[in-house]
């Protein structure tokens, strides 16, 4: 069956109408489906470190730990940085 020009450009018409009704529908079930996730899940960035430790625990070595002496108290500090500045604070002005 041969189609004229103007039956093959409603075809082309009507063909390209059902693409862009197709895409859009699926565009929009996506969407949904994605705000659905969202709201369900979390990230991992979302959640806050109060909420780690209540399921997690933390370790702490003694050996990355810096002690040091004031007021006949010892006490231990897990900053590298902090320290390190009390470590070479003279003993009488360590607090």
């Amino acid at each position: 069956m041969k189609y004229t020009d103007e039956q093959k450009e409603h075809i082309r018409h009507c063909f390209d109408s059902f693409c862009k009704k197709t895409i859009r529908y699926q565009a929009i079930n996506l969407y949904r489906e994605s705000s659905k996730y969202a709201e369900r899940n979390v990230s991992f960035e979302e959640i806050l470190n109060e909420s780690f430790l209540e399921y997690g625990k933390c370790d702490t070595y003694p050996i990355l730990q810096y002690h040091f002496e004031a007021f006949g108290y010892i006490f231990s500090v897990n900053d590298y940085d902090l320290g390190k500045a009390l470590l070479q604070l003279p003993k009488k002005n360590v607090m």
